[in-house]
């Protein structure tokens, strides 16, 4: 299977993808194979990191009243991680690669 593009900006839009940029310069996810790597990509991406972060959630409690982020700032941060997930995805694919030799 090729690599996913990431020409959607975030899971959100893939899933309401129109299949036209918002810019009108070229499709945005033109076929489901697509949405569908992106899909995988995310869901390995919020697999790893939802480990970590209930582990780090954990610890913080420990020390004390934990401030949890605003709908706002949750949604901002949310769209920064989906438009920057295929980097971690590109390094554990290389580990895997590296592991069956």
């Amino acid at each position: 299977m090729n690599e996913p593009q990431f020409c959607c900006s975030s899971f959100s839009e893939a899933t309401n993808c129109s299949g036209v940029s918002n810019t009108g310069n070229g499709a945005c996810c033109p076929s489901l194979a697509d949405r569908a790597g992106v899909f995988k990509v995310l869901a390995s991406y919020r697999a790893v990191y939802t480990k970590l972060n209930a582990k780090l959630l954990a610890q913080a409690r420990s020390l004390g009243e934990v401030r949890y982020l605003t709908p706002a700032e949750a949604d901002a941060t949310r769209i920064t991680n989906e438009r920057q997930a295929g980097w971690p995805w590109n390094l554990w694919k290389q580990l895997a690669q590296k592991a069956r030799g």
